[in-house]
């Protein structure tokens, strides 16, 4: 069974989908599906293998992502999904210079600052957009920003109350 959400665009080897595509192939990195209508937890590996991407290409932009909150204390070490990821990663991608520790403070990251920025409500599956600095904007007990996503998958942030010199 091959990757169901690749399409013709991947064909052309642009962007992503080039890295990707040459990984699965080289490592056979496939998941089981059945139902190819469900959404199925293997998409996630789409983001983190981009994120993973920039520890050895845009070290800079690596260093910010992995300053972010994780929220770890509240994770269940015992999660399924995240076992599911970790295995992946490391045994069908072949991606072992990647610590379990790593792997579980990105999907940490991801879980505690991505946006969904797009939604395909015929198949529960949700487009993630992770901000860096729009995600440090809302991190406060008493919100004082909201962030959306727009129709053409830009991101706003607003305030909703005033906001005071260096708050």
């Amino acid at each position: 069974v091959s990757w169901p959400l690749c399409s013709a665009l991947c064909q052309q080897n642009i962007g992503h989908h080039q890295r990707e595509c040459q990984l699965f192939k080289t490592t056979d990195a496939r998941f089981d599906l059945e139902d190819f209508e469900k959404s199925y937890i293997g998409y996630n590996a789409i983001m983190l293998l981009r994120i993973l991407w920039l520890k050895d290409n845009k070290n800079d932009d690596w260093k910010l992502l992995v300053k972010l909150m994780d929220n770890f204390e509240f994770q269940n070490v015992e999660d399924n999904n995240m076992k599911i990821m970790i295995d992946f990663i490391h045994n069908h991608c072949k991606l072992t210079q990647f610590t379990e520790e790593e792997l579980r403070h990105i999907m940490g990251v991801l879980d505690t600052n991505a946006y969904i920025v797009g939604e395909n409500s015929d198949k529960d599956v949700h487009l993630q957009g992770l901000f860096p600095t729009a995600s440090i904007l809302n991190h406060s007990c008493s919100s004082n920003t909201i962030c959306f996503p727009r129709s053409n998958y830009e991101f706003s942030c607003c305030a909703v109350r005033d906001i005071k010199k260096g708050e």
